[in-house]
Order: structure tokens, then sequence, then C-alpha cells
């Protein structure tokens, strides 16, 4: 398994004295290509596949996972309902379509549009010949503010999971990956808070005056997710390194 190794922090994390302008975009840039490759593979490895225990034996709620990428590839999972009998549930590659972790996809998705700033920048200048640190030096602000928004929301994809009511909950794709499947009185749902993978199980009673289902209760089990540490730690350095290249070119003379 891939981690962030010493040499990568002390590289990414060198005081800027000692180096010039141009250490700052390439540290910038490395930080996200190492983030974008620890967050997702495109080539099957047996190691890709993470296996996680997600609660306890009295646990009211519990799972084994398998994860891949931005799937929940395999899971066998328990819920304890308090006035009918134990859910028990399996999502399998041969019984349909794995679980998806939109959360990894979008952030992916934002390292690869901060990439794409960084390089057509450089793109644009290379044309006009000019060394790299005047390149650096004549970078537009507003071309590090986009790149410093994009690594923002990219750590935001992960850190802020989306807030679903039950009626997405309920027509969500997801609840169909389960089998058998699920009773309307419950929803499950998996999603990242962080580096933490957190399975959420909510109890459901139907409210007859206004037709509607509502939440009455929630059970959550979680566990933490070497990988995505290794990624946040790797956006981190970026934005950090961002931002203080924007301050280095907001300063007159610098």
């Amino acid at each position: 398994m891939q981690v962030v190794t010493l040499s990568d922090c002390e590289i990414l994390m060198a005081p800027s004295v000692y180096y010039p302008q141009a250490y700052h975009i390439s540290g910038i840039e490395r930080a996200l290509a190492l983030g974008k490759d620890r967050l997702k593979v495109h080539t099957p490895k047996p190691e890709a596949f993470e296996r996680f225990s997600l609660g306890s034996p009295s646990s009211q709620i519990k799972a084994a996972a398998i994860l891949y990428n931005d799937l929940v590839y395999e899971t066998e999972l328990k819920v304890l309902r308090p006035n009918s009998s134990p859910y028990q549930a399996v999502i399998k590659d041969n019984l349909g379509a794995p679980y998806k972790l939109q959360q990894v996809q979008d952030c992916y998705n934002k390292i690869l549009s901060s990439l794409n700033q960084i390089h057509a920048a450089l793109e644009s200048h290379k044309a006009e010949a000019l060394a790299v640190n005047r390149v650096l030096r004549n970078l537009r602000f507003q071309f590090l503010q986009k790149t410093f928004y994009s690594i923002r929301d990219a750590i935001d994809c992960l850190t802020q999971p989306p807030r679903r009511t039950v009626d997405e909950h309920m027509t969500n794709p997801s609840r169909k990956c389960f089998h058998p499947p699920i009773p309307k009185d419950i929803v499950l749902s998996f999603f990242f808070r962080g580096p933490v993978l957190v399975f959420a199980s909510y109890a459901l009673g139907y409210n007859g005056r206004d037709k509607r289902w509502e939440i009455i209760g929630r059970t959550t089990v979680n566990c933490l997710v070497p990988r995505l540490e290794d990624v946040l730690r790797y956006l981190n350095l970026a934005l950090d390194r961002t931002t203080h290249l924007l301050h280095r070119l907001e300063v007159p003379n610098n």
C-alpha cells in the first residue's frame, strides 16, 4: 500500500527561503498528483481492495465491507430493528451494481480540475519562451485563486458529506444495491466524513397525517480509511502551498 512518506512531506513542506518560487508551483502539482493517484487506481491490483469492519458484535448495526476506489464493492451487514426481525443483507458483484461513493469521484474530479488549471497556465506561458521563475511571477492572481478554490472543493468533497432528505434517500439508486431489498422502514447509507467511512441506518416512521416517511432514529458505526488520510494530507499540503504563493504574489517586489 502506498503511503505518505517522510521524504514526500519534507519535499512538499521545505522552507521557501531556500527555494525559488518555481518550487511552490511544482510542490502544488506534485501534491495534487500524489493525492489523485492515492485516491483511485486505474489498474486493478489485489491491494486496491480494502477490507474494513464497522461496528462490534454488540452494535445495533454492523458491516464487513470491501472498498475499491469509489465503490463499496462488497459487504455483509446486519441491522437490528426494535419492532421487527433483524435485516441482514449483502452487496455482491454477482448480484448487481456495487454501492457508489460519489464523494470520492467528486473529489477526484476537483483534483483533475486543479491539475488542468496548472498545466494550462504553464503551457500558455511556455509559448512565450519565458523562464520558469518569470512565468510564476507573471501567473495571474485569478489563476491561483481558481486553483485554490478547486483544491478546497476537493477537500470539502471528502469532509462534508451530502445531506439528503428522506425522499432523496428512498429514490437513491444505491438503495437497489442491497440484497434482499431494504424494507420500507429503514434507510441505509455509506459515506465519508473526512478519512472516516460511516455506515448509517435511519429508522423511519410513517406520518399518516402528512402522508410521508420521517426519520425517527439514527444509528452509525465507522472506521478509519488510511488511504483517505493520505489523500487529505496531500490536498492540505497543496492548499497551504497555494495560499503561500497567493500571498507572495500579493506582496509587491516579491
